[in-house]
This record gives C-alpha cells, sequence and structure tokens, in this order.
C-alpha cells in the first residue's frame, strides 16, 4: 500500500543519515589502542569497494592489518555496539530533519 500524505519518516542510521566509514574508523582505532594492534593501512583499504564486497567488515578489517582471530572479533564487535565515538550529521541531513520536524512529521531511525 503506498501512502500519499505519511505522517511519520523512518531513516536508516549507517550509511543513510551518516558515512559509516567515521564510525567504522574511530572504533577501530580505540579497538587498536587497547589491544596494541598496528592499525597502519586499515585507512586505505577501506573504501566504498572494500564495505560494499565485505560479507563480515570487522574481520575484514582485522584481517586487513594482520589481526584477526575469533575472540578479538568479538570483542570488536561488542566495541562497534557500545562505542562512545564523536560523529556528526551533515549540515544538510540536519537542515531536512529539523525542515521535517518543523512541519510536524514524526521522525524515527532505525539502524
Amino acid at each position: 500500500m503506498f501512502l500519499l500524505n505519511p505522517s511519520s519518516i523512518i531513516f536508516d542510521l549507517d550509511g543513510t543519515l551518516y558515512d559509516e566509514k567515521d564510525y567504522l574508523l574511530q572504533v577501530f582505532f580505540q579497538f587498536a589502542r587497547e589491544n596494541e594492534i598496528d592499525p597502519a593501512g586499515i585507512v586505505d583499504v577501506l573504501d566504498e569497494q572494500f564495505r560494499a564486497s565485505s560479507q563480515d567488515i570487522l574481520k575484514d578489517m582485522l584481517n586487513a592489518v594482520d589481526a584477526f582471530d575469533p575472540e578479538r572479533h568479538d570483542r570488536l564487535f561488542d566495541l562497534y555496539c557500545s562505542a562512545d565515538v564523536d560523529i556528526s550529521l551533515p549540515n544538510q541531513v540536519e537542515h531536512v530533519i529539523a525542515k521535517l520536524g518543523d512541519q510536524g512529521y514524526k521522525l524515527a531511525i532505525l539502524t
């Protein structure tokens, strides 16, 4: 069913409202510091093609720096789910969200 006059808008967060690469890098650098892993080179491999072709981005990131093992993967996943990183929405996204809110739309985020 197609609604001509929706009252609510749901946004995806990762890769839609902000570039997930920023979040991934901050999480990975924090993890690397805490686990004495050299993150050199991860910025170079974490491009659109790498992310699009990955079945398990965290495993592939660890492999890219020769640091994969299942336990590390699990710890990186836990950090990925709970990290407190400094990311922000691009100005144009903030503007659109504010405008939609001003127009009375109910807004939600799924991730």
